[in-house]
């Protein structure tokens, strides 16, 4: 009889493969998502670069309870925030369940100087701390006490399941579960979509006969050379890139906006496609190039009918414009209503498709083809009510950022901030303001 022998090499071990929170399905990621998945790989402040931060001041007698049940309420409505992406981020792995915790810190017995300073180191650790993409979870919150009736509400998640859009409606859907939780009843709110649909419908549009013509419109955008902003910096472009940042919010006049709202007015534009234009023309007076690329965040949500839907839908538009001195601003701003226009019309094709396309070259100390970016993130806390409360509505600054300049424009129709995002590496704070 043959003898058998133990290979010593291949001993038992205590390990569950089936331990850890419950799946409930697996879809392939977005484009997008896998971009933003390797480019949060190169490190922790290239990830923190990513996370997306606002918060709430709310004023009035608070329910704690009710505000952190509503909070936690959020990952059972919202598949995307109880998703984690798989080893290689292929796959957005959605769970069953996954808590979020939202801790109290009771600041409220300190003074102004103390208080001012826990609030930054609060803030400091909240936007250098990277999330974990594999295990999660991607979404944090806390409650900050400051005093008896003033609270904040700041919450923060990973862009590679949340974007300014999934932001307006959290907040939206935290004031609805909380006023419903505070009075006793039961929440009514309009049905969520599941951010899988959205993905399921992006492939399907890259396999349809459309993705082709939408293809042909940006690559005829970029039928010359491939052009290449290079804004002017206080010190030599590191080799490898870096991602420290700093912001500066600037309040326009009254008296400056409605300027800008007259001129959109009389040439037919979007107030829009008016401020977008105007830093354009800034990119080419700092540059002296008049050949010009910006890039312009695009919410799918939107433009696929899935508004209530929370995860990473916005692609980047690489908007490319020629600005001449000899052009009236007037007449540059009309054909750049047409131009931005045609590209939401196009908005589908990604980013990264399109850079593949172009054969952009690949740079380790630069973003390619758009290291500027405008945004615009307009009346933010529409729909947003507390029962009982005030709220004040804090887009909360980065500590790092992904890009050279990123110009995000916030407020309402009262008051309009410019938030100047910049690459301290890169620039002096004198510089930006100019």
């Amino acid at each position: 009889m043959e003898k058998f022998t133990i290979d010593t090499r291949y001993v038992p071990v205590e390990h569950d493969p089936f331990a850890g929170p419950a799946i409930q399905q697996t879809v392939p990621t977005t484009e997008a998502q896998r971009e933003v998945f390797v480019a949060s790989s190169m490190g922790d402040d290239a990830s923190c670069a990513y996370n997306e931060s606002v918060s709430l001041r709310l004023t009035g007698s608070l329910d704690v309870s009710a505000l952190q049940k509503g909070v936690m309420a959020l990952s059972t409505r919202h598949e995307g925030l109880r998703a984690v992406c798989d080893a290689n981020g292929m796959r957005m792995v959605v769970l069953e369940e996954c808590a979020i915790a939202v801790p109290l810190v009771d600041l409220s017995g300190q003074d102004t100087d103390a208080r001012s300073s826990a609030l930054h180191v609060i803030a400091e650790h909240d936007m250098t701390t990277a999330f974990d993409l594999v295990n999660g979870p991607l979404f944090r919150a806390q409650i900050i006490r400051l005093a008896t009736e003033e609270h904040l509400l700041r919450i923060t998640g990973h862009h590679i399941i949340c974007d300014g859009w999934s932001l307006g409606i959290i907040m939206a859907d935290i004031g609805r579960f909380y006023s419903a939780f505070a009075a006793g009843t039961s929440p009514a709110l309009p049905e969520a979509i599941p951010f899988s649909a959205f993905a399921l419908a992006q492939l399907e549009f890259q396999r349809s006969p459309e993705h082709a013509v939408t293809e042909k419109f940006w690559l005829d955008q970029f039928s010359g050379p491939i052009p290449r902003l290079e804004l002017p910096t206080d010190r030599p472009r590191p080799k490898y890139k870096t991602y420290k940042s700093e912001r500066i919010d600037v309040e326009l006049r009254q008296d400056l906006v409605r300027g800008l709202k007259e001129v959109a007015v009389r040439n037919g534009s979007s107030f829009v496609t008016t401020l977008l234009t105007a830093f354009e023309t800034l990119l080419y007076k700092l540059t002296g190039d008049g050949d010009i690329v910006c890039g312009l965040p695009a919410a799918g949500q939107s433009d696929f009918g899935m508004k209530n839907l929370v995860g990473h839908c916005v692609n980047l538009l690489a908007l490319h414009s020629r600005v001449a001195d000899e052009t009236p601003f007037s007449e540059h701003l009309k054909k750049r209503r047409t131009g931005i226009l045609d590209a939401f019309e196009n908005q589908r094709y990604t980013f990264g498709t399109l850079v593949r396309r172009l054969n952009v070259p690949r740079e380790p100390g630069r973003i390619p083809l758009v290291p500027v970016v405008f945004n615009i993130d307009m009346n933010m806390d529409d729909g947003v009510a507390f029962k009982g409360l005030t709220h004040t509505f804090i887009s909360n600054p980065r500590r790092f950022e992904n890009f050279e300049l990123f110009l995000n424009a916030t407020g309402n129709e009262n008051k309009l901030t410019l938030e100047w995002s910049f690459n301290a590496d890169l620039f002096d704070a004198s510089t930006v303001r100019g």
